[in-house]
């Protein structure tokens, strides 16, 4: 991805998003006024919000720009998240503080006094916001912009909500049911749902979560097609931001491979990655194959009956056997969804370990990253 298209591209959805906004806001604070509805005061306050998420999406845009230096080697991507964060903060109190207002006019009703100019008002606003919506959530998800997505999505609920406003005011126009204040307490619900939402994702990706699966196929069937290379293990993606990514894999080579061989090997794998997805692979580890001991083979053949026994056992790669040192030694992938893979493992290793108890053996577990 181009990151300063990217960072163009957010910037100018962002503006956008600003200044429609604070429009939007104004003018239904005054309509919400004059016709006594929380309701629309509330879709006001909403707009506010939108708009100040926008302009800390930006900010935050415009830092993550930053060029990494030597105190941030990896650059400042993810102040993204931080300010997603923040933003699911803010939108947080601002529906905590509606659900208060709701509640009170729930309590102490006041009669609205809706027109047909307040309606008409709404739905336009309603229409804009479907607008902005698509506008603001495709941009997003084009860019990598989780602040953009939230941004969309809030749209969406703002014209849902403004359709509403307007159904409710028909019915009490109509038969004299007052429904704006309960709109108020949905509009302030829906208000803290979503920030919640935005606030589990964005921690999640501060935590470091689960690289999306059609990326690592990506990666690793486009290293594949390189000469030499069977398969790619282990690949670990660490996150710096959107799509900003050093990552770290292994390969099986030949026993009889020679340094300069591999090395070369290496830097071809380390540019493919970077030259097609942007991702720097800072070590690719080598493995060691069996290729010149066909009793080996027929030992690694064994042990992988042995490990499919296993539910928890995922793949079992990296095998090397030292006759002359009796020793033997490979990885197995041990799956998180098992309730105890830690016991697991420690099974399997005894079966192995006391099958092959001639043998000084060294089993590492693997982690399910990719």
């Amino acid at each position: 991805m181009d990151l300063s298209n990217r960072k163009r591209n957010i910037i100018r959805a962002s503006v956008i998003g600003i200044l429609s906004n604070i429009i939007l806001a104004i003018i239904k604070v005054i309509i919400g006024t004059l016709s006594s509805s929380i309701s629309i005061v509330l879709t006001a306050v909403n707009n506010f919000t939108d708009a100040l998420s926008s302009i800390i999406t930006i900010t935050a845009t415009r830092y993550a720009g930053k060029k990494p230096d030597k105190s941030h080697p990896f650059g400042y991507g993810r102040i993204e998240y931080v300010s997603s964060l923040t933003i699911s903060i803010i939108i947080t109190y601002v529906g905590i503080s509606a659900v208060v207002e709701s509640v009170q006019e729930l309590l102490n009703p006041s009669k609205p006094n809706y027109t047909f100019t307040t309606l008409l008002i709404m739905g336009i606003t309603g229409a804009i916001k479907i607008v902005l919506s698509i506008y603001t959530h495709r941009v997003g998800k084009t860019n990598d912009s989780d602040s953009l997505v939230a941004s969309g999505l809030e749209a969406r609920m703002d014209a849902f909500v403004s359709f509403s406003i307007i159904l409710a005011a028909i019915i009490y126009l109509k038969w004299k049911i007052q429904l704006d204040a309960f709109l108020g307490l949905i509009i302030a619900l829906m208000l803290v749902k979503s920030s919640i939402e935005i606030m589990k994702e964005t921690v999640s990706k501060i935590l470091g979560q689960r690289v999306k699966l059609e990326l690592v196929k990506e990666i690793k069937n486009s290293i594949c097609q390189l000469e030499d290379v069977d398969n790619v293990y282990d690949l670990v993606l660490n996150n710096y931001g959107p799509s900003s990514y050093v990552g770290s894999l292994h390969i099986e080579v030949p026993d009889y491979w020679t340094a300069d061989r591999i090395d070369a090997l290496e830097r071809k794998i380390a540019g493919k990655v970077y030259k097609e997805y942007g991702i720097v692979i800072s070590a690719i580890g080598i493995y060691s194959v069996n290729t010149k001991d066909e009793f080996a083979n027929k030992v690694k053949e064994q042990i992988e009956n042995i490990v499919k026994k296993y539910e928890g056992a995922l793949q079992m790669h990296g095998f090397y056997l030292n006759r002359k040192n009796m020793s033997m030694s490979f990885d197995v992938v041990m799956d998180f969804s098992v309730k105890d893979r830690g016991e697991e493992f420690k099974r399997l290793c005894q079966e192995i370990k006391e099958r092959y108890n001639q043998y000084e053996i060294t089993i590492i577990m693997d982690i399910d990253a990719s």
